[in-house]
């Protein structure tokens, strides 16, 4: 691998902004951004027979994607990307068996320089900026601006997630603090953790990042 990094790992609990953090990356480094939301959204979308099942799964029956499935899908995709390049994955994995599926994933890839990035923000800060936050319909890029309706990628309107609701929300951090707190504990102890505070802004948390990344643009 000629770059410091085989694979990026994004952790943080919703709202703490870690895919604004990746998509920054990706255009700044020229690193390969995957996001496991999307990837199952472009499969729909593709009308595969993978993209098939999943329409039915997630619209149909609006039940989670099965880890064999999602599991199947990154595989995939991160063959299909060049082996010299850093990939960067956001959203998964999300619970100890995802942990070990995506071990499992990259041993087979040869990818064996990784680091993950925790990108912590509190539970008050959740509730806030996720009750605020609205999602293009088109691009699902995100915005904290309460004022802006249209995207500033793709000029399609901004919307509210129907489960952005306050109970809502506390039902997915506990979830959360079940699920994936343990999978952020293993990477700890494995020693290839860092760990960012998500508090300021946008720019400020960036360069947190790439210092703690040892990255710089050039």
């Amino acid at each position: 691998m000629s770059n410091k990094y085989s694979v990026i790992v994004l952790m943080g609990i919703q709202g703490s902004g870690k895919g604004t953090q990746g998509q920054l990356l990706a255009d700044d480094f020229g690193f390969t951004f995957l996001e496991a939301g999307g990837m199952f959204r472009d499969e729909v979308k593709s009308g595969s027979k993978l993209g098939q099942q999943l329409d039915e799964i997630i619209h149909v029956r609006g039940e989670l994607v099965p880890d064999e499935i999602t599991k199947e899908l990154i595989s995939s995709k991160i063959k299909e990307i060049d082996p010299n390049s850093t990939v960067i994955l956001d959203g998964y994995p999300r619970t100890k068996k995802q942990l070990h599926d995506l071990d499992e994933i990259l041993n087979k890839a040869d990818r064996d320089k990784i680091v993950v990035v925790n990108v912590k923000i509190t539970d008050k800060e959740t509730l806030e900026r996720l009750s605020k936050r609205k999602i293009c319909e088109k691009c699902k890029s995100v915005y904290r601006d309460e004022g802006q309706e249209n995207c500033s990628k793709c000029n399609s309107k901004l919307t509210r997630r129907a489960d952005d609701t306050p109970e809502k929300i506390k039902t997915r951090l506990a979830w959360s603090h079940k699920e994936t707190d343990p999978v952020i504990e293993e990477y700890r102890e494995r020693g290839i953790l860092v760990e960012v505070n998500g508090s300021p802004s946008i720019k400020e948390v960036y360069q947190e990042v790439k210092k703690k990344l040892d990255l710089q643009v050039t």
